[in-house]
């Protein structure tokens, strides 16, 4: 995420200079994507939930993959308490405190709502642009698709002859 945060440090600068007001932009990382689809200066908002570890590599091990995916889901959790509910949440991951207002309940409630995040990089654009590029890509990917045909036709011809001069090596042997 290093080389691809730039555009919610960009969108948070905006956000401050166009004075939009601080409970539109939570609502903005949190469902910005949601909110407004098609609109890139409020969909990027969305990045606020990935910008904390995850597993990019894939981990083979299914339960520590739940393990991980579950910590994952928890960092979402507790950022979103501490940064705009001013309280730590952690806690009720395990049990309910008796000082935090936040109780086990509340927690696996919101971890209900984060575990559709999923992590990884995606294009953020209007339907028009969209709809631009692939007008533009549909000749290359034409044409890509004949050069595949090609391609596999040439491996079918040369593994037919291969064939064909191992059975004429096998007599001669």
């Amino acid at each position: 995420i290093t080389n691809t945060a730039w555009p919610f440090r960009d969108y948070i600068i905006r956000s401050f200079n166009q004075d939009k007001p601080f409970d539109r932009m939570i609502l903005e990382h949190l469902a910005g994507d949601l909110i407004g689809p098609d609109q890139p200066d409020v969909e990027i908002a969305t990045t606020f939930l990935v910008c904390g570890p995850y597993d990019d590599v894939g981990n083979q091990d299914a339960v520590q993959a739940a393990q991980i995916r579950a910590n994952t889901i928890d960092d979402i959790i507790r950022t979103t308490g501490e940064a705009f509910l001013g309280v730590t949440i952690g806690c009720a991951r395990c049990h309910d405190h008796k000082f935090d207002p936040i109780l086990q309940e509340d927690y696996y409630s919101l971890y209900s709502t984060f575990n559709g995040v999923q992590h990884g990089s995606r294009v953020i654009s209007t339907r028009e642009e969209k709809d631009n590029f692939n007008k533009k890509m549909d000749p290359l990917n034409q044409r890509e698709s004949e050069i595949l045909k090609q391609q596999a036709d040439l491996n079918n011809d040369i593994n037919q002859r291969g064939l064909k001069v191992a059975e004429d090596l096998e007599k001669k042997w």
